[in-house]
């Protein structure tokens, strides 16, 4: 993975990967809460995975480089 996010499914116990791609990562980068909402929108359109409320986000990884979650 070069830049996603990492994690636990709360419900399941299962562990989620998410890659970002290039507009995703630039509301990642820019920290708001609506960017971060629009970020969530834009996963949960691509890939179907509903992040709020539903994954236990414990990692991020950027450039490859994997560091915990804030």
């Amino acid at each position: 993975m070069v830049n996603g996010l990492i994690g636990t499914h709360i419900a399941t116990n299962t562990p989620v990967e998410i890659d970002l791609n290039a507009s995703e990562m630039q509301l990642f980068h820019a920290g708001g809460n609506h960017q971060w909402f629009q970020l969530c929108e834009s996963v949960k359109a691509r890939t179907g995975i509903e992040i709020i409320d539903q994954i236990q986000l414990d990692f991020q990884v950027i450039n490859g480089n994997k560091s915990k979650f804030h």
